[in-house]
């Protein structure tokens, strides 16, 4: 049976052959006070929205890139892109620097599948050297934003699931969460954003949380972000992005209208110096989906917009090609054109609440250049590595 393969932050489950226990992790569960967020100065962010066309867009695929121009192999590591943060940090950069040229707003960093438990098993090392690579990861990404030739592009802290840093492919199914309670997903979530420190948190434009697959998961990112707020650690801006299995229904059977609704009445606060969305406010926790054919998209968003109205979604499917399991290769031809991916981002998927759009699995620089000619903006070869 032919498979498609999601996010290329999220290689298919038949591709990923190392698994990392989190042997840990109960001690990791804590329950400290919720609270109420109220509104936050994000001063970067209020010169980087595109008035003109109101809407960000975002880069594409990432490990593909590593691969695809620089020949890394990556895609049978439990670390993933995140691999290279120690052994090719200039490539990197220079796929970072690819999307900025292409005309993306915002990027993401390589730490997508990382996290201190399988940093230090991967290289046998200690705590303190597992949180020095994820830091130098959004450093990298965080150097090319502020070297870039064009004024306000925007880092988000790329953050897997954490079946991703299972590497066994349950952020496609939310497997783990027969046996992960909430409390240890929250404790789990909360940990790692405490190993990249209030420094590299306070710089990062937004907390990107990729690749979720269930309600549970969400609830203890939400809890999470809940914690390590009241720890006084500088998180002012966020997507929680599930990966969806069909046009209504997340990778493990929650109906898209449950996830929209946990956002919606997380209370989190808003940020004031963001435009208002649908006349309100703009929230400081959004929706994403990513990890997911596009084909759903309009259906998915039809949905969160009927149920939530108010609450802003960014989106990053995937191409639509898909995988041969039995020859291992893509099946050419059976994806998107990146035209045809761009104009369909602008008809259907723009007016139901859309803010951000980019891509996953088989997007390239050339599909974030098809996005931005579709809703406007430049390109900027300044940008582009040498």
């Amino acid at each position: 049976m032919k498979s498609v393969l999601r996010r290329s932050r999220c290689p298919p489950q038949n591709l990923r052959s190392s698994k990392v226990r989190h042997d840990a992790l109960d001690a990791l569960v804590s329950s400290p006070p919720r609270a109420v967020l109220p509104k936050i100065q994000h001063s970067r962010l209020q010169a980087t929205i595109n008035s003109a066309c109101k809407m960000w867009i975002l880069d594409g695929a990432f490990a593909e890139e590593l691969v695809r121009v620089h020949g890394k192999a990556i895609t049978n590591t439990p670390l993933w892109s995140a691999s290279c943060i120690t052994t090719d940090p200039g490539a990197i950069q220079t796929v970072h620097a690819s999307y900025l040229a292409a005309g993306a707003d915002i990027f993401l960093t390589s730490t997508y599948q990382a996290a201190p438990s399988n940093l230090s098993a991967t290289y046998k090392i200690d705590r303190a050297a597992a949180e020095s690579i994820l830091r130098q990861g959004v450093q990298l990404a965080l150097d090319v934003r502020d070297k870039s030739a064009v004024p306000g592009k925007q880092v988000a802290l790329s953050l897997g699931s954490f079946g991703a840093t299972l590497a066994d492919g349950s952020e496609f199914t939310g497997a783990f969460a027969k046996t992960t309670t909430r409390a240890e997903l929250a404790a789990f979530h909360a940990d790692r954003l405490r190993a990249f420190g209030a420094e590299i948190l306070g710089k990062v434009d937004w907390l990107a949380f990729e690749t979720v697959p269930t309600i549970v998961e969400v609830h203890a990112i939400l809890d999470a972000l809940r914690d390590v707020r009241a720890e006084g650690l500088p998180v002012a801006l966020a997507w929680i992005s599930v990966s969806a299995r069909n046009d209504a229904e997340t990778g493990a059977g929650d109906a898209i209208e449950t996830v929209a609704r946990a956002i919606a009445d997380a209370n989190f606060g808003t940020v004031a110096s963001l435009p208002p969305f649908n006349g309100k406010p703009f929230p400081a926790v959004i929706l994403g989906i990513n990890c997911t054919p596009p084909e759903y998209l309009t259906g998915l968003l039809r949905k969160i917009h009927a149920a939530q109205p108010n609450v802003p979604v960014v989106v990053y499917p995937n191409i639509g090609e898909q995988w041969d399991g039995a020859k291992r290769c893509w099946i050419e031809g059976s994806g998107w054109t990146d035209d045809e991916y761009a104009r369909v981002a602008k008809e259907e998927w723009a007016p139901l609440g859309v803010v951000g759009v980019g891509g996953c699995c088989r997007t390239t620089p050339s599909t974030i250049r098809a996005l931005r000619r579709a809703f406007g903006g430049e390109t900027s070869d300044k940008d582009a590595a040498s």
